[in-house]
């Protein structure tokens, strides 16, 4: 089960249950399938990841071969998505996945296996949604978990449990703007308030 979402009150989430393979929204009080977003044809690769823009109104979902798939999720219509150049012997990190709140990007974490962090993000490439070409790469100052986007759209959050830390990027220039350090425990996710509303 790949369940690292929550939006609009209902999880999407992908499941393989004798041979059948599904991303579904489904209610997180009541367990009741709401609809099947994605079918067999759309996932036969597996999901790595997965993502809800900002405004709630795109689901961008990355297959293990490292594809984007889009489904509009005002009508559940898949939309045209992508392949992404990406080498093979990296992986995409499951909550780090951002879609800019413009739509104009996506920004996935990899643990590259360059340091000892090896199911930590410590690299963040940025891709256009049109061309699915890369635009820029971020080096992670700590070893990351989550990304997340400021209300604005201006800044990258990401959250590194090994240094204890919120790193700030400038999303535009994806430079570190700054570090917030010695955060305690183990610091795993970003929460927004304001995005998508």
């Amino acid at each position: 089960t790949c369940t690292n979402t929550d939006f609009l009150g209902e999880i999407p989430h992908a499941h393989d249950f004798s041979g059948s393979l599904s991303l579904d929204v489904v209610d997180p009080w009541t367990g009741t399938k709401l609809e099947s977003l994605l079918g067999l044809k759309n996932l036969q690769r597996g999901v790595a990841g997965l993502a809800a823009s900002p405004d709630g109104d795109r689901l961008y979902v990355v297959d293990r071969e490292m594809s984007v798939t889009v489904v509009d999720l005002s009508d559940s219509r898949v939309l045209e998505g992508g392949k992404l150049e990406v080498p093979e012997e990296w992986q995409l990190m499951e909550k780090a996945i951002a879609p800019s709140p413009d739509g104009q990007r996506l920004f996935l974490g990899f643990a590259t296996g360059k340091d000892r962090h090896r199911a930590l993000v410590n690299e963040v490439w940025a891709y256009d949604t049109t061309t699915w070409e890369r635009t820029a790469t971020i080096q992670m100052r700590d070893p990351a978990t989550h990304l997340a986007f400021s209300a604005a759209g201006d800044q990258l959050y990401a959250v590194s449990p090994a240094g204890q830390s919120l790193m700030i990027y400038d999303a535009n220039t994806y430079q570190e703007m700054a570090v917030l350090s010695d955060l305690g425990g183990s610091p795993a996710r970003v929460v927004v308030p304001g995005v998508g509303r």
